[in-house]
C-alpha cells in the first residue's frame, strides 16, 4: 500500500530533475577535479621540498593492484598540508621495485615533481617497497606500520621469521586465546544483535571470555592508540616526535609486580619488537635534537649521543661543502669542464 501511494505521488517533473541533477553534479565533479588539479600542479611546481606517501595493494577480489600517492609539505608557518594526488590502477609490468618506482615517478611528472636526495618518501615496511625509494630519495618507514605490526603479531601470530634462518617464537598464547573468544562474538553481533541475545551458543562463547583479563587488555592498549593519534597527526609534522614516543610506549611495556601472567608475556614481548623493529633512523634524530622542545632529548638517553654525533657530522658536512677551498675546488672543476668540452675544442 505505502509503495502504491508513494507511486502515485511521485511527479514526473521531480524525476527527471533529479536524474538530470545526478548528471550535472557529476559534470560538475570532473570539472572541479580538472581545475583543482591544474592548482595543485602549480604549487607543486613551488615547492623545494617534500614528502611522498606512496602504498600498493591488491584488492582481494577483482585482483587489480593499485597504488596510491600522497602529498606533504610544511608551509611557512610550520602548517602541514596534505594533498591525495590519486588512488592509480598499477599496470607496471611486475610489482618488482624497479617497476615501482619507474611508475611513481611516471606519475610525478604529471605533477612538476621529482624525487632526489632532498625529498622524502613514507612507505610499509614491504620488501618491495624500501628498495624502490632507496636511491634518489630518502625513505622513511611508517610508524604505524610498524607498530601496527607488532600489535597484529601479538594477537595472530605462533612465530615471526625474521629472516631464511630465524624465527622469534611468539609467546602471547593466552592473550591470542581471548583475542579469538572475542573475534568469535563479535563476527555474530555484527548483524542482528537480538537474535544473538537469544542464541545461547553465542552467549556460551561470551561467557567463555575472561572479563577481568580483557579488560587488563584493553588498558594496557591504550597508550598504543595513544600513539596511533599522535603520528598520525594531519595538522603538524610528527617525525620530531618519533624517539620520545617510542620510549614511551617501551616504558609503559615494562613489567609490573601487579600484572598478569598474560600481561607480563604481552609486555616483554612488544618491548623487545618494539626495540628491535620499530627503527630509528638519522633523520628522526636530526629531526629531534633540532627542536627548540627537545634538544636535551632527556626522555632516551641512549638516542641522545647518536643524535648528537648525526649533527656534528651534518655541520662538518656543511663546513666542508661551504668551505673556500671546496669552492674553489668547484671553479676549477666547473672552468675544465667548459674548456674541454666540444665547442672549446673546435675552436
Amino acid at each position: 500500500m505505502g509503495r502504491s501511494m508513494a507511486m502515485q505521488d511521485l511527479n514526473v517533473d521531480d524525476l527527471l530533475d533529479y536524474l538530470f541533477g545526478k548528471r550535472k553534479i557529476s559534470t560538475n565533479i570532473t570539472r572541479l577535479y580538472e581545475e583543482y588539479k591544474i592548482q595543485l600542479i602549480d604549487i607543486c611546481e613551488q615547492l623545494t621540498s617534500f614528502c611522498l606517501i606512496v602504498d600498493q595493494w591488491t584488492e582481494a577480489h577483482t585482483g587489480i593492484s593499485y597504488c596510491g600517492i600522497a602529498l606533504q609539505y610544511v608551509g611557512e608557518y610550520s602548517q602541514l598540508f596534505t594533498f591525495i594526488i590519486g588512488c592509480f590502477p598499477y599496470n607496471a609490468a611486475s610489482h618488482s621495485a624497479q617497476h615501482l618506482r619507474e611508475f611513481v615517478n611516471k606519475i610525478l611528472e604529471e605533477y612538476k615533481l621529482q624525487l632526489d636526495s632532498t625529498k622524502f618518501v613514507v612507505t610499509d615496511n614491504e620488501p618491495k617497497m624500501l628498495p624502490a625509494f632507496q636511491k634518489q630519495s630518502s625513505c622513511v618507514g611508517c610508524a604505524d606500520h610498524y607498530l601496527n605490526k607488532q600489535l597484529q603479531h601479538a594477537v595472530q601470530s605462533d612465530q615471526i621469521h625474521l629472516n631464511k634462518n630465524t624465527i622469534e617464537k611468539v609467546d602471547c598464547e593466552l592473550v591470542q586465546n581471548i583475542f579469538n573468544q572475542v573475534k568469535k562474538v563479535v563476527s555474530s553481533v555484527v548483524f542482528e544483535l537480538p537474535e544473538v541475545l537469544i542464541n545461547s551458543k553465542t552467549l556460551n562463547d561470551y561467557n567463555l571470555i575472561e572479563k577481568e583479563l580483557l579488560g587488563g587488555i584493553c588498558n594496557f592498549l591504550e597508550p598504543f592508540q595513544e600513539i596511533f593519534n599522535a603520528v598520525g597527526e594531519d595538522q603538524q609534522p610528527s617525525l620530531h616526535r618519533v624517539i620520545s614516543l617510542r620510549q614511551y610506549l617501551m616504558n609503559k611495556c615494562e613489567v609490573k609486580e601487579e600484572d598478569s601472567a598474560a600481561i607480563i608475556r604481552l609486555e616483554v614481548f612488544l618491548a623487545c619488537r618494539i626495540k628491535n623493529a620499530w627503527h630509528i633512523s638519522d633523520h628522526h634524530r636530526l629531526s629531534t635534537i633540532l627542536h627548540p622542545k627537545l634538544k636535551k632529548i632527556d626522555c632516551c638517553i641512549d638516542e641522545k649521543e647518536k643524535s648528537i654525533n648525526v649533527l656534528k657530522q651534518e655541520v662538518e658536512k656543511h663546513k666542508l661543502i661551504d668551505s673556500p677551498s671546496c669552492t674553489n675546488t668547484l671553479h676549477l672543476t666547473q672552468s675544465n669542464v667548459q674548456s674541454s668540452s666540444p665547442a672549446s675544442t673546435n675552436n
